[in-house]
């Protein structure tokens, strides 16, 4: 996530996600437990469709990358 700097997964006290965090965070373990393709799902958790799209793209590259 370090080339979207427009996304924070972080909440501001620099300790707890972010909606978006935990929106990366419960995709990467969904993608792992299920074995399915997260770019395939439609669930946004209320965020932006953009920024979704980024972080779904990001968990599939993770996933293909490490698993």
């Amino acid at each position: 996530m370090n080339e979207n700097n427009d996304i924070e997964l972080l909440h501001p006290d620099g300790t707890h996600p972010s909606v978006s965090g935990t929106y990366f965070a419960s995709s990467m373990i969904f993608s792992i437990l299920s074995n399915q393709n997260i770019t395939q799902i439609q669930y946004t958790g209320g965020l932006p469709d953009y920024n979704t799209q980024l972080i779904k793209q990001s968990v599939l590259e993770l996933i293909q990358l490490y698993y």
